[in-house]
């Protein structure tokens, strides 16, 4: 009895790596394999190149109007000024300037600067 069990399955053992065979490209149908059927190093070999960009489409439609959110905490005071404040800043710095000017270069005349409020800065005149 264990020489028959033995032989059986020596001979089934035989028959199965016999039975391997190849297929060829004509015996595939067409659409036939998927993706999941490659094996990774094949489906990378299978890729190409990237081809050039192509080109802009249409700009879509204008998707609808979002709803307004909640308006946000009131923010910190700004700091106020009195009517003069600011001509006399701009009169300090300016005498800054004249006065940089005058430590720095000793050749020139010294150079009266005031503010000048149409354009927002220093102006000059030789004394």
């Amino acid at each position: 009895m264990i020489v028959a069990l033995v032989a059986l399955f020596v001979s089934l053992a035989g028959n199965a790596g016999a039975v391997t065979y190849f297929v060829t490209s004509k015996q595939i149908k067409d659409h036939t394999i998927q993706l999941r059927d490659i094996s990774y190093g094949m489906q990378f070999a299978l890729q190409g190149s990237q081809g050039p960009r192509g080109f802009t489409g249409p700009q879509g439609f204008t998707g609808p109007r979002g709803f307004t959110g909640p308006q946000g905490p009131t923010g910190p005071a700004g700091r106020s000024y009195d009517p003069f404040q600011l001509e006399q800043d701009m009169r300090k710095l300016c005498q800054a300037v004249g006065q940089i000017q005058k430590n720095a270069v000793t050749t020139q005349p010294y150079t009266y600067w005031y503010p000048d409020f149409r354009y927002s800065a220093c102006s000059y005149y030789y004394n």
